[in-house]
C-alpha cells in the first residue's frame, strides 16, 4: 500500500471515529421511523377491518329490521372507529333510523357528519337532511340559516326543492314558485306514479298575481 492509499485509509478511520455515533443514531432513527410507520399502518388496517365488520353488522341488522342491534352496532362504530371512512356514512344511517322514530338523535347524528366528515358531498347531504328535519319541526329560521351555509357550488335540485318548501312554509309563495321552477329546470323530478312531486308542489301554489289573467 503506497503512502497516498495509507493516508486515505487513515482519513476514513478518523472520519468514522468522529462520526460513527451520529451516523448510527441516524440509522437508528430511520429504523424506528420505518417500524413506526409500519405499526401505524397495521393499526389503521386493523381499525378499518373492525369498522367494516361493524358496518356490515349494522346494514344486516337494518335489513332484518333488528333496530336494537343496528343502533348498538352503529353506536359502537362511531365511538371506537368514527375516524375511519365508515364514520360519516354510519352517522347518516343512524340519523335515518332516528328520524324514522322521530327521535332527536337525528339532529345529533347529522351534526356529527357536518362536524367530522372530510367529504364535501356527505357534509352537504347531512346539511340538507338536517335543514329538512328542522323545517318539519317548525324551526324555519334555523333551517334557513343552515340552508344558506351550503356553498353555491353544492346547491343542487335538492337544495332548490328544500328552499321552495321552506319559502312556502314561510308564506312566500312567489319565492316558492321560483324555487320549484329552478328545481324542475335543473332536473329535480321525483316520480309518484304518473305524477311528479315537484310539479305537484308548483301546481298546488297556483298562479302568481302577475300570471293570473285579468277577468273581464
Amino acid at each position: 500500500m503506497d503512502s497516498i492509499e495509507e493516508e486515505r485509509v487513515e482519513a476514513l478511520r478518523d472520519w468514522w471515529r468522529a462520526n460513527s455515533r451520529t451516523l448510527l443514531a441516524g440509522i437508528g432513527l430511520i429504523v424506528v421511523g420505518v417500524v413506526g410507520i409500519q405499526s401505524w399502518q397495521k393499526l389503521e388496517s386493523n381499525k378499518a377491518g373492525a369498522a367494516s365488520a361493524l358496518y356490515n353488522e349494522l346494514q344486516t341488522a337494518i335489513q332484518s329490521e333488528q333496530l336494537e342491534q343496528a343502533v348498538r352496532a352503529g353506536d359502537q362504530l362511531l365511538t371506537q372507529y368514527g375516524g375511519t371512512a365508515y364514520g360519516p356514512v354510519t352517522a347518516l344511517l343512524m340519523a335515518r333510523l332516528a328520524a324514522e322514530r322521530d327521535d332527536d338523535a337525528t339532529e345529533t347524528h347529522l351534526n356529527w357528519v357536518i362536524d367530522n366528515s372530510s367529504d364535501p358531498a356527505l357534509t352537504t347531504l347531512a346539511q340538507l337532511r338536517l335543514a329538512r328535519w328542522q323545517l318539519a319541526r317548525g324551526e324555519l329560521e334555523t333551517s334557513r340559516e343552515l340552508l344558506d351555509q351550503i356553498p353555491e357550488s353544492a346547491r343542487s335540485a335538492s337544495w332548490s326543492e328544500l328552499e321552495g318548501d321552506l319559502l312556502a312554509a314561510q308564506g312566500n309563495l312567489d319565492g316558492a314558485r321560483a324555487a320549484y321552477r329552478r328545481t324542475l329546470a335543473s332536473g329535480g323530478r321525483i316520480r309518484l306514479g304518473s305524477f311528479d312531486l315537484n310539479q305537484m308542489k308548483l301546481d298546488d301554489l297556483g298562479l302568481s298575481a302577475e300570471e293570473t289573467p285579468n277577468a273581464n
